[in-house]
């Protein structure tokens, strides 16, 4: 109760203000303390009212007091957390994200230091679970110190209430692409659940973790937050420059995520095995599907990102629309006669759907790749597979796929030094 209560706290408070605040931001660089002014107030705002509905959810439902303590500490915390995330865009649309990675170890170290000195001194859940809520506070704090040094106090600027309402407007649109998104593999877990019961939502879940701990990597800390700022500069400046980023970044994450979706395919039985008891061996055939969806997801959200950097909100929501949809279908026809193995399925579909959708629009309005583009992710696999083939004649199981996949690193990383690092630097001179 308490982590799903953190977690409705963190997307309301998120509301789909992220990329309208990057944006303003580097569009009107010259009124940066009143845009973060504005944004932290409608964020604090949500904040309280989300807080406020929580205790009341939690009131009505009638949770032991000990629990209900715990829920509110942990939505407390989870809130502070996303606020941070204002003063973090900032930071991010100039360049600073070393500065935001020191303060997020800061806020690491503070909250396990007491985490570890909690259990230590033999203190309760309800003691325990603040290290959440110092986690969120810590890292509020130092945000909003590293904003206060270079524009003062935003408590003594002035705020512009007229633009509230645009904001939140824009802020709404956002945040109904993020639900959708969202209720992707909610949705299957709902349908799962009805047909095969929790345990099959448990095999599941557990793929999903491992799956999902890649995607967050590449979406969340590159894309969200080195790649998605820098071009939203560059766009009003260079137009084809931007398309150049994009195209360039999705064949790269195409290249870098292929190798890792092989590895999770061909040694999943070994990775839950490793991770969870052997009643999960379920999980085995989920995860080997779900690999495919590291490459579809990080390719839909290189066209997500491209889609707002461009402008075109309305589009974005009704392709996000038309996904959810199809999503629904597909786990109506799969799941609910094929239990988990459709489950397992679902999640690629849906991937396959929305690139497919996302490469029309973007390749009829703006023609991004060429035919040589296309051949690029096909030759990438085509050697994976073959150099796997090769050194599973020479080399015992397990080692041979790491031998491949260790050849595929080596060749990209010469061929990035070849044509972007020293080695072409040198070639130039």
């Amino acid at each position: 109760y308490a982590i799903m209560a953190g977690s409705v706290v963190s997307i309301a408070v998120q509301f789909g203000l992220y990329a309208p605040l990057v944006r303003e931001l580097t569009d009107n660089s010259d009124e940066t303390r009143e845009i973060l002014l504005r944004y932290t107030s409608l964020r604090f705002l949500i904040m309280l009212v989300t807080l406020a509905v929580t205790a009341f959810a939690v009131y009505y439902i009638g949770l032991p007091t000990h629990l209900a303590h715990m829920t509110c500490i942990v939505a407390i915390g989870f809130g502070f957390r996303r606020m941070a995330f204002t003063f973090f865009a900032d930071l991010r649309v100039h360049g600073q994200q070393r500065i935001e990675s020191r303060i997020v170890m800061r806020a690491v170290v503070c909250s396990f230091a007491y985490a570890f000195l909690s259990l230590a001194l033999g203190f309760g859940p309800r003691a325990l679970s603040a290290y959440l809520l110092i986690w969120g506070f810590v890292l509020s704090y130092f945000a909003y110190k590293a904003v206060e040094k270079k524009y003062g106090s935003l408590l003594s600027g002035s705020l512009k209430r007229e633009l509230l309402r645009p904001t939140l407007s824009t802020g709404t649109l956002f945040a109904a692409v993020a639900l959708l998104r969202l209720g992707f593999h909610h949705t299957t877990i709902f349908f799962l659940e009805r047909s095969s019961g929790s345990s099959a939502v448990a095999y599941y879940c557990a793929s999903l973790g491992v799956v999902d701990v890649t995607i967050m990597v590449i979406s969340s800390l590159y894309l969200e937050a080195v790649f998605f700022p820098e071009v939203n500069k560059i766009w009003p400046k260079d137009r084809e420059r931007t398309f150049t980023l994009f195209r360039k970044n999705a064949l790269w994450l195409l290249a870098i995520t292929m190798p890792i979706t092989y590895f999770l395919f061909i040694e999943s039985k070994t990775m839950i095995g490793i991770i969870y008891p052997a009643s999960y061996a379920s999980s085995v055939y989920v995860l080997q599907c779900m690999a495919f969806t590291i490459p579809l997801f990080c390719l839909a959200s290189v066209f997500y990102h491209f889609l707002i950097v461009t402008k075109q909100e309305r589009t974005l929501l009704a392709l996000s629309l038309s996904a959810f949809v199809v999503n629904i279908f597909l786990n109506g026809k799969f799941v609910l006669s094929h239990g988990i193995i459709g489950a397992a399925m679902v999640p690629v579909f849906t991937g396959l759907f929305r690139v497919l959708q996302y490469l029309i629009i973007c390749q009829t309005r703006h023609k991004l790749f060429s035919l040589f583009d296309v051949l690029v992710p096909l030759g990438c696999c085509v050697f994976i597979v073959a150099a796997h083939k090769t050194m599973s004649q020479l080399l015992p199981l397990h080692l041979d796929l790491i031998v491949a996949l260790g050849i595929y690193v080596a060749l990209l990383v010469i061929y990035r030094l070849l044509t972007h690092g020293p080695l072409a630097w040198q070639k130039a001179q």
